[in-house]
């Protein structure tokens, strides 16, 4: 699922919850099928919209010699 901002979960979820269809959202807001069906059966599942902590590469150290 990519990355979305808190407010793009909730403009999905809104739509969700007022009856739209998942085709009718993906056409709307024009995000991928598997983003909106993972939001939305994550949503269901009663699980937190909040994007969880991802471990990236380490920043390059700026060293001063």
């Amino acid at each position: 699922m990519s990355h979305l901002t808190e407010a793009e979960h909730n403009q999905i979820i809104g739509l969700f919850k007022g009856g739209i269809t998942r085709n009718q959202i993906i056409e709307t807001l024009d995000f991928s099928k598997t983003t909106v069906y993972q939001t939305i059966q994550t949503f269901c599942k009663g699980k937190g919209l909040k994007t969880q902590p991802r471990c990236d590469r380490p920043k390059l150290l700026n060293c001063e010699y």
